[in-house]
């Protein structure tokens, strides 16, 4: 006997159908059929639950070219719908369709409060969530709450500590796929997408997003409550409130030096391996940090664009000018712990500080003398070199130091006194 119909099913009811009828006729009793035949009938069922499958009933289906021999299982029944790209299988067409979104990107799904879009309607319910803020379900561990049963589940790993997703390449496991996902990538370097206008690469579309937004836009949606100074990033307000604390948790061991965040350490540590990754395309000048590298090219380009509104004085760059307006308003943020002078710059509170301690790291190798700062000791090293760059105009006398010339026309050109 033939066990091939070679019919095309044109809807579930039709297919359905041909199946009871054939093994109706050649196996009534065979309980594996049977099973079958249940599976069928309940895809009939749910055929029907939707716009969207009621649609895919008036599409064809695949022709089917074995029955009876191979659709002893729902697994063989799945052939008929395939994903041509990953080779999943499903049992309806509308199915394969809606996985097919996976790969083609399309989101049909649109968010009406915020434009967002889905590739799954149950997603686009999900996200209806964030904008209303109701989050039904509760950790009794901890009380938080959470939009989705599945997210509650989820986060209660957490109390539990299991980790079941772990890394094949190290041994660090993680409570989610999506964070074993995101460390993979520290393994394979992987960052697909790229800004276009900086060229910096991010691992997911969502930071890119976040870059783009807060770095080309110039939106700082974070701002400090102390001193007003505002912030791309929230954990860079949080390294920020440190500076009002005096609390410096890194220290470097090879000076002894403390800093807020391990990022600026590091960043110190390049001054002691003499790393400067950051050159001037315009003298080769070369700095350990980029925003140096930005903050020099204001000197050959001369652009000043942020203007004081009070007084008029131009800053190369906003933050500058928020601390000049200080002066305005007479806000002092930074105070000293041993006396009760203020100052509108945490630098300003640094010099003053070594009043009481009497530091002075910066030594001269050629005469001994010792300063609070590198710049005041290569200002002194002019001494030393014979370079005398600051010279009178009315009697042709010159200085190294700037300073030097002033005394030299208060001493010698007084036009007050009538010194000649």
């Amino acid at each position: 006997m033939s066990t091939r119909c070679n019919q095309r099913c044109t809807c579930l009811n039709v297919f359905y159908a041909i199946i009871q009828s054939f093994f109706s006729k050649t196996h009534p009793n065979n309980l594996q059929h049977n099973r079958l035949l249940l599976w069928a009938s309940s895809n009939k069922q749910v055929s029907y639950r939707s716009r969207e499958e009621q649609d895919d009933k008036e599409s064809p289906t695949p022709q089917c070219s074995q029955l009876a021999e191979d659709a002893h299982s729902s697994a063989n029944l799945l052939e008929h719908y395939r994903c041509d790209q990953c080779n999943k299988k499903f049992h309806a067409p509308c199915h394969l369709r809606r996985h097919q979104r996976i790969h083609s990107g399309e989101k049909p799904f649109s968010c009406d409060q915020c434009g967002k879009t889905f590739t799954w309607k149950g997603n686009l319910k999900t996200h209806h969530l964030s904008h209303s803020g109701v989050k039904p379900y509760m950790c009794h561990q901890c009380g938080k709450t959470f939009s989705l049963m599945s997210n509650l589940r989820t986060h209660q790993r957490l109390h539990r500590g299991v980790k079941p997703y772990a890394c094949s390449q190290c041994e660090k496991a993680f409570t989610q796929m999506s964070y074993l996902k995101i460390h993979e990538m520290v393994h394979s370097g992987e960052k697909p997408h790229t800004c276009e206008e900086c060229g910096k690469a991010f691992n997911y579309k969502s930071n890119l997003k976040r870059h783009k937004l807060r770095i080309h836009s110039g939106e700082k949606p974070f701002s400090c409550d102390q001193c007003g100074k505002t912030f791309t990033r929230k954990s860079n307000l949080k390294t920020h409130h440190l500076s009002h604390s005096g609390v410096k948790p890194h220290m470097c061991h090879q000076c002894g030096k403390t800093f807020r965040s391990m990022g600026n350490l590091r960043t110190h540590q390049r001054l002691h391996r003499g790393v400067k990754p950051y050159a001037c395309s315009q003298c080769g000048k070369a700095f350990t940090q980029m925003s140096h590298l930005q903050t020099h090219k204001m000197v050959h380009s001369g652009e000043k664009p942020h203007t004081c509104e009070e007084c008029g004085k131009t800053f190369s760059l906003m933050g500058n000018l928020r601390t000049h307006q200080r002066l305005h308003r007479g806000v002092k943020p930074y105070a000293c712990s041993q006396c009760e002078k203020a100052f509108t710059r945490m630098s300003h509170l640094k010099i003053h500080e070594m009043v009481h301690s009497g530091e002075k790291p910066h030594t001269c190798e050629e005469c001994g003398k010792a300063f609070n700062y590198k710049s005041n000791l290569k200002r002194h090293k002019l001494v030393h070199s014979g370079v005398k760059a600051h010279k009178c105009d009315q009697c042709g006398r010159a200085f190294a130091l700037k300073s030097s010339l002033a005394t030299h026309k208060l001493a010698s050109h007084c036009d007050q006194c009538d010194k000649a």
